[in-house]
């Protein structure tokens, strides 16, 4: 099945007044088969609103799925960051206490 959806829409003059407004108009392409089902304006409707809203949550995911990305991401960056600074004060911390024992021996020994 394969369903088109085409909007138009453009200035025109209302009847009666030279007051402009917008018309629209939604075109409504599909296959064959599936035109006899498809019969008055109210059917036509529907189906393009089913598309559209179907449409609307197929996006939301998409952009839930790179939202969620994105912050895996950064979590991962951020754990990364605090686990190497913790690794760097203990050996920073270490290599003070060899030192200083270091210095020590050589003083006194």
């Amino acid at each position: 099945m394969c369903v088109c959806i085409v909007v138009e829409m453009g200035p025109h003059l209302t009847s009666g007044s030279s007051a402009k407004g917008l018309e629209s108009r939604v075109i409504l392409l599909v296959q064959e088969p599936f035109l006899y089902s498809v019969r008055t304006l109210s059917d036509f409707q529907m189906v393009a609103n089913v598309v559209i809203y179907i449409s609307a949550n197929l996006t939301g995911l998409y952009h839930k799925h790179l939202t969620d990305l994105a912050h895996r991401h950064t979590f991962l960056d951020t754990r990364k960051f605090i686990e190497l600074d913790i690794f760097t004060r203990r050996q920073h911390e270490r290599q003070v206490r060899q030192l200083a024992s270091h210095s020590l021996d050589l003083l006194f020994g």
